[in-house]
């Protein structure tokens, strides 16, 4: 644009400029996120595709990939429900150590079913009564490892399938566990039909309710009992059933041996354990079941597994509608499992279907008719189609199948967001130019501005120097700060005092912010007046170099700082005055806090004893003890008020037991008895309102002790579990109900490896709890208790009573001379 432009032409031209700088950067942010999400589509499409593509699991009692990718959609499909059917679908579908609420009273019918079949079986071998195990029924097939059977129990057949076994020993043996486990699976199966008949099982997800497939159990020894519901049909028809699904797939394990079997304590307490295995697709055909399972032992002390599986009703055909591309799939119809080919389910899915999965279920029927039908009847079909993915069939209920087809890409190469990247690189290239001549000009005007104050600075003699912040290194400095000792190539870090706090304080002042200017004190040693260095305090103001500064060898890496030092005496003094009188005060208040508590009571108590006639040696050893205890506490003290701020843990010294603490509440409560005996002792330790006021039925303690010896406690100083204890109890018997007995209760905790000691004491209803001096008495055993590590401290008013409780680190002690 020429020079000759008006003003206002020019200004709009850089607007529209603006506008379309605008406009192309956010429709290349768009085409990069659009990018973005296809290739997500597309990762996403090829990991689910090699997850699906495993044809075998791991492990026997793992799902596939296919498997997991339909676990996976079954937890993505609760959002799609609403209301109280959403809460209820996520309570069901997920796995658990307990079953949902909907499901508390079937559990409770098969516990007590069980329970009722165990004392039939009881009754059955005491009256040797014989339960029927009978040869199997019809054409029922016979694989080569296992073996199956039907148990008649009152005329009710149940399908049993174990080990095929040689021995007749063995054989004998495994029928008779056979016979004792039999009853309870028959009970408990009467029992849940009677419960459900009564109290239906509400739907989920649908209006339908869960229906029962059937009711078995697994034993220890493999072999597993089932009671199948009759769905309509006759008994023994239902347990042919039963026994065709078991031995249907030979080669692989049966729907019993799932992941979530034999995960119980084991104790095996009928009573309250149970589990709960959430939403899973039921090995034997029958969809999408849940198994509730719970704990058994049979009359002979065989443990085992009594579950329950549910069948769930959904509409598969909505669900295969919402699942996320680019994965596509529908739900179809077929009357025969055995028949479910590929062809019968191209058949049955017809031309409606995705156009994707219709093409590959062409191409897996025509495969069929080249390589003849599989013999395979599992309820998930799975296969891979060259060129288009991977093909999975899942029976989800006795009808329906479940199609889903897992495309196989490869991510495309955005090259569109490449151009516009390229684009907008070259515009900001040109922009950048741009403002770096528009740069060039404003440093020329600020080096022309800044020799001018420098002959200001240079005339006011303020210290003034340029510092690389990458290795704090001094790139310039005028002739103030060269007369001070600070001189380019040195390392302004150097001229910091040799303090901690002081350098750490520079460090941080030295990290990069968002702000340009910043200033802070620090304490520095410079050149003085005599040449020599002295320790000065300064005030830095430093600044980010925005543009080149030729005078001072400065460009933007670096920053300006301007030192203003302060007189010690003359200016410092009158920020410190105050700050120094609050420490001093705060000292006092401590210091004179922790000896005003406890040791003008010990004290008055022992010139008590001193002033007293009796020369026994009892009263000569209490006297010395208390001499000691008094000297000890203050020993205490002076350690308490030298860690008063200190942070734990702190190193022990001290090592406290059970002997020693009964010998502290004894040496205690023969200090209250002496009390209790004086009146005027009582009151000059203005006790006359507490438990001493009024006459003692028995000892001023009531004490409860269960420490076994081998367990010690230790402490940072000798005497502060004795300062504490004693605070606590000085507290209950001068605070205390008039009458009442303050008790001390010390319990070891084997299991947690500690002591609790509580001291608790009867208040009057109007009594007041002070508790808000900073250095009283509560804040005197808050703090030991902090600086000794205790845990579950508690000090305070309990409804009618004031608890102090706390837990003490306990550790067991070997006998003399035992070896480590």
């Amino acid at each position: 644009m020429g020079p000759t432009a008006s003003p206002r032409r020019r200004t709009g031209l850089l607007y529209a400029g603006l506008v379309v700088f605008v406009a192309l950067l956010l429709f290349t942010a768009r085409s990069i996120q659009t990018a973005w999400e296809q290739r997500v589509d597309e990762a996403r499409a090829e990991a689910v595709f090699d997850l699906v593509g495993q044809r075998t699991p791991p492990r026997p009692t793992e799902a596939p990939g296919a498997m997991a990718w339909l676990r996976q959609e079954l937890t993505r499909y609760e959002p799609r429900l609403a209301g109280d059917v959403r809460d209820r679908y996520r309570r069901f579908a997920a796995a658990g150590d307990r079953v949902p609420d909907e499901l508390n009273r079937a559990l409770l019918a098969l516990r007590a079913g069980a329970l009722d079949g165990a004392s039939a079986a009881a009754a059955a071998s005491a009256a040797k009564s014989i339960i029927t195990i009978a040869v199997p029924l019809g054409d029922v097939p016979q694989t080569s490892l296992r073996e199956q059977r039907v148990i008649v129990i009152a005329g009710d057949p149940l399908a049993m399938t174990r080990r095929r076994l040689r021995d007749p020993l063995d054989v004998l043996h495994a029928d008779a566990r056979a016979r004792a486990v039999a009853p309870i699976v028959a009970s408990a199966a009467h029992a849940l039909a009677n419960e459900l008949a009564a109290h239906p099982l509400p739907g989920v997800p649908g209006a339908k309710p869960p229906r029962p497939v059937r009711v078995y159990a697994v034993m220890e020894d493999a072999s597993l009992i089932s009671a199948p519901a009759p769905d309509g049909q006759p008994a023994a028809d239902a347990a042919v059933r039963e026994l065709t699904l078991l031995s249907a797939r030979s080669g692989q394990p049966a729907f019993a041996p799932q992941e979530f079997f034999f995960r119980f304590d084991p104790n095996f307490s009928v009573q309250s354990q149970s589990s709960y295995s959430g939403f899973y697709l039921d090995l034997g055909g029958r969809g999408l079941v849940s198994t509730v399972m719970l704990p058994i032992v049979s009359t002979l002390g065989d443990r085992g597994v009594l579950a329950l599986d549910l069948a769930f009703d959904m509409d598969w055909r909505e669900f295969a509608a919402g699942i996320d591309g680019p994965v596509v799939g529908a739900a179809v119809s077929v009357a025969d499992a055995r028949a479910a080919t590929w062809s019968a389910l191209g058949s049955a899915l017809g031309g409606d279907g995705p156009a994707s999965l219709v093409a590959a279920l062409d191409g897996l029927a025509a495969r069929d008719l080249q390589g003849g039908v599989p013999a395979d009847i599992a309820p998930l079909r799975h296969a891979v189609v060259e060129g288009a993915g991977a093909v999975a069939a899942f029976q989800v209920s006795d009808r329906i199948w479940l199609l889903m087809l897992f495309p196989r890409s490869a991510p495309a190469f955005p090259w569109t967001a490449i151009a516009l990247l390229g684009v907008l690189l070259v515009t900001l290239l040109a922009g950048f130019e741009f403002h770096r001549r528009r740069a060039d000009d404003e440093r020329r005007k600020a080096e022309r501005a800044l020799a001018e104050k420098q002959n200001l600075l240079n005339t006011m003699q303020v210290p003034l120097v340029v510092v690389d912040p990458n290795d704090d290194s001094i790139v310039s400095s005028n002739r103030a700060a060269e007369s001070l000792g600070i001189r380019a190539g040195d390392r302004f870090a150097d001229l910091v005092a040799a303090d901690p706090d002081a350098r750490a304080h520079y460090q941080r002042m030295q990290t990069a912010s968002a702000e340009p200017r910043r200033a802070y004190g620090v304490p520095v040693v410079v050149r003085g007046d005599d040449g020599a260095p002295e320790p000065r305090y300064a005030v830095v103001r430093s600044v980010a170099v925005t543009a080149p500064i030729e005078a001072l060898a400065a460009d933007e890496r670096h920053r300006l700082g301007i030192l203003f030092l302060l007189d010690r005496d003359a200016d410092l003094s009158l920020l410190t005055r105050e700050i120094e009188h609050d420490a001093r005060h705060d000292e006092r208040r401590r210091l004179a806090g922790l000896l005003s508590h406890g040791v003008d009571t010990l004290a008055r108590v022992l010139e008590h004893c001193l002033s007293q006639r009796t020369d026994t040696a009892d009263a000569r050893e209490f006297t010395a003890w208390l001499a000691d205890y008094v000297e000890r506490r203050l020993a205490v003290t002076a350690w308490l008020l030298d860690h008063w701020d200190a942070a734990p843990p702190t190193a022990h010294d001290s090592i406290v037991d059970r002997d020693q603490m009964a010998a502290t509440i004894a040496r205690f409560t023969r200090v209250f008895e002496v009390a209790a005996r004086d009146r005027d002792l009582r009151a000059r330790l203005h006790w006359d309102n507490g438990t001493l006021s009024a006459p003692l039925a028995g000892a001023p303690i009531a004490a409860e002790c269960d420490w076994p010896a081998a367990y010690a406690c230790t402490a940072p100083v000798r005497g502060g579990v004795g300062l504490f204890l004693g605070e606590a109890l000085i507290n209950a018997v001068r605070h205390g109900r008039p009458g009442s007995t303050p008790r001390v209760s010390l319990v070891c905790d084997r299991v947690r490896r500690d002591v609790h000691v509580t001291v608790e004491n009867d208040l009057d209803p109007g009594a007041a709890v002070d508790g808000g001096e900073a250095y009283g008495g509560i804040a005197i055993m808050t703090t030991i208790a902090r600086l000794f590590g205790w845990r579950d401290v508690a000090i305070g008013r309990v409804d009618r009573r004031f608890v102090v409780s706390w837990r003490m680190p306990a550790s067991v002690r070997g006998q003399a001379g035992e070896a480590e």
